[in-house]
């Protein structure tokens, strides 16, 4: 009598290889269609400060999982806390000293922060050269919208009086507080 255990594993492992070969192909597939649809997110500075509910300068004091503990510089004793929409890791604290799009601040920054009607974080903002640099620790972000007199990161070209940039955008300090009221006005 032939011996078929030979047959029967070759079978078995082209069986497999087949398995594989199509798990490999829909996921390529679905990775290429991701892809060529797949949209930068834009964040409004207006919208985001005239829905949000706090806007602060803040102490970092920790991270819990997916809440941020923090203390207004104006009254230290106050211990608040708010959202983020992810849990946080330390991969997802910025560089020191370097605050890009998606990237949470360190325990013990200070930073301007703007928390929205769901108690979640909506944007952070770093005082630099007599303006604030803002940012959106959303993941995936990568546009910002804004208006006049806040401006570009970038020597980038801007037309019309809606404006978009890159990861970010200044606001010149003395013009956060009207910046918030004109913003309230129209949305």
């Amino acid at each position: 009598m032939p011996d078929l255990s030979f047959n029967q594993k070759d079978l078995s492992i082209k069986k497999n290889m087949r398995l594989y070969l199509k798990f490999l192909l829909l996921f390529l597939g679905l990775t290429l269609i991701t892809d060529a649809y797949a949209r930068p997110i834009v964040v409004s500075l207006q919208k985001e400060l005239a829905k949000a509910t706090y806007v602060g300068l803040v102490v970092i004091k920790g991270y819990k999982g997916r809440q941020i503990l923090f203390t207004p510089v104006n009254n230290p004793k106050k211990k608040l806390s708010a959202s983020s929409v992810i849990k946080m890791k330390k991969e997802y604290l910025g560089r020191k000293g370097s605050f890009y799009s998606t990237s949470w601040p360190h325990v013990n920054d200070t930073v301007l922060i703007a928390i929205d009607s769901t108690n979640n974080v909506s944007l952070f903002a770093k005082k630099c050269d007599g303006n604030y640099r803002f940012w959106s620790p959303k993941p995936f972000t990568s546009i910002f919208e804004y208006k006049s007199p806040a401006i570009c990161l970038s020597k980038e070209k801007q037309n019309g009086s809606e404006l978009r940039c890159w990861d970010g955008c200044l606001l010149p300090i003395n013009e956060l507080e009207n910046y918030i009221k004109v913003s309230k006005e129209n949305y």
